[in-house]
């Protein structure tokens, strides 16, 4: 279900909540890494029934890092920059209002760069 939905709507991280608290983010690496082993050995049909067996919640990150609203695009592109993540969950007061990734901030800083 998680990777119908990421290939339907072309996302690669989907926020995952509980009681609506943010609990974890399964991101496309972590579809991947649920479907090894791959390879010419390892029929793409059996990587399918795999992935069906694996449940998100013991694939994903839990209690990801997460940024406020108010952080500034520099915090969220050097906490992106210094942990290797791709996303940050964007939470204020405890509930989830968003994500940022790393698309995002390269478009924000494209903008910010262009002449007027």
């Amino acid at each position: 279900m998680a990777k119908g939905m990421m290939e339907k709507y072309w996302i690669r991280h989907l926020l995952v909540l509980a009681d609506g608290a943010l609990v974890g983010i399964f991101s496309d690496h972590d579809l991947q890494a649920a479907s090894l082993p791959a390879g010419p050995d390892f029929p793409a049909a059996a990587r399918e029934a795999q992935l069906e067996r694996v449940a998100v919640g013991d694939a994903m990150t839990k209690n990801p890092r997460t940024v406020h609203p108010d952080a500034s695009l520099l915090e969220a592109a050097r906490l992106i920059l210094e942990h290797r993540f791709r996303a940050l969950p964007v939470v204020d007061g405890g509930r989830l209002v968003g994500i940022i990734t790393e698309t995002d901030i390269v478009r924000a800083f494209i903008k910010l760069a262009e002449p007027k």
